[in-house]
């Protein structure tokens, strides 16, 4: 099996993990920019490129709007969970070691990322819906 369709088989999967990894790394780099929480514009911005991502390799038997949306919900849950294990240690650090803590931070992002995640996942499908060309239509 050779790599594109390795890719092809799995888009939804790497389109997760680039939304993922850009978000991480740019809130690493600068956590503070962002509108609604720490770090929404890169999740923006990495939601945008996995999206793209995603549709440049999709199969046929993939809905346009689920699949936008599992990878949006995907993307944005997976981007949260990550960017709080890296806040909380670093608040524990300095006040101590909380599991509640962890769940308020958690909840802090998870919110945003995920309502992010579904509105630029719809978005995109809703735009390539628009791009397919109707099958069904009757040529004469």
């Amino acid at each position: 099996m050779d790599f594109l369709s390795y890719v092809t088989e799995k888009n939804l999967t790497f389109g997760i993990i680039i939304t993922c990894v850009i978000t991480f790394f740019g809130f690493v780099i600068y956590p503070y920019f962002g509108i609604f929480a720490y770090g929404d514009i890169y999740l923006i911005i990495g939601l945008i490129l996995g999206e793209f991502f995603i549709f440049k390799f999709r199969k046929e038997s993939q809905p346009f709007i689920k699949t936008g949306v599992l990878a949006g919900i995907g993307g944005g849950g997976f981007s949260s969970l990550f960017i709080t294990i890296y806040v909380w240690i670093l608040y524990s650090n300095i006040y101590g070691y909380n599991i509640l803590d962890f769940f308020i931070i958690l909840l802090n992002y998870i919110v945003f990322y995920v309502l992010f995640g579904i509105i630029i996942g719809y978005l995109f499908g809703t735009i390539y819906i628009r791009k397919e060309p109707r099958s069904d239509s009757l040529e004469f």
